[in-house]
């Protein structure tokens, strides 16, 4: 059985993602690795709020390649969608996932296994984007769970790189909301921090 570890930069929705990933990795197979454990996949979800924090991505996937030197390394998240070429030049990524298609996780893993080729999967943004369809039941090692129900920003102030790197403003159908949270009441979580890119543009 193949083991798979998610290390996460920024925010909690990027924390709600690597959960959501993590836990379609293990419906296909996958175990989870232990924090000092060799895994046989990596994933690092992203942050691109300042230069610095995409120096930091840069470094940490460096590090996670030496410590775990055969394993499947796979990119995902803010920096490699709002800059694919910087994401293309981390000659370590095998794998390479923007922040629109998580779906894309499992079968480019399995297509990557199979062929050996380095995958670049990333989709672009558009204005009339569905919101994603990712659900998490549990939380690994937590006691309170976030449930992401907005994505994505209308603003483009001059200054931030948000809306590109996350799109246009796209809410969690209530439906959807009410099934996630009964799922993680009736596993024991008692609370849940709803997040967003834009809380205030939920709806």
């Amino acid at each position: 059985m193949m083991k798979a570890k998610v290390i996460t930069l920024g925010c909690k929705v990027n924390q709600y993602e690597s959960e959501a990933m993590l836990s379609s990795l293990l419906q296909h197979g996958f175990a989870a690795a232990e924090d000092k454990e060799t895994a046989d996949v990596v994933i690092l979800n992203s942050c691109t709020v300042t230069a610095e924090s995409d120096r930091k991505v840069r470094q940490i996937f460096r590090r996670a390649k030496k410590d775990n030197p055969d394993a499947v390394m796979v990119l995902t998240g803010c920096m490699a969608q709002a800059f694919p070429e910087d994401a293309r030049r981390l000659e370590e990524a095998d794998i390479i996932l923007g922040t629109s298609n998580r779906k894309r996780l499992v079968p480019d893993l399995l297509a990557f296994l199979s062929a050996r080729q380095r995958i670049i999967d990333i989709a672009p943004h558009t204005n009339d984007e569905k919101f994603e369809d990712l659900n998490v039941e549990n939380f690994t090692g937590r006691t309170r769970a976030f449930v992401k129900i907005e994505d994505g920003c209308n603003r483009f102030c001059s200054y931030c790189i948000i809306p590109y790197a996350r799109g246009r403003v796209r809410s969690k159908p209530l439906e959807d909301l009410k099934a996630e949270l009964a799922g993680l009441g009736a596993n024991g979580y008692k609370e849940v921090v709803l997040t967003g890119i834009n809380l205030s543009a939920y709806g």
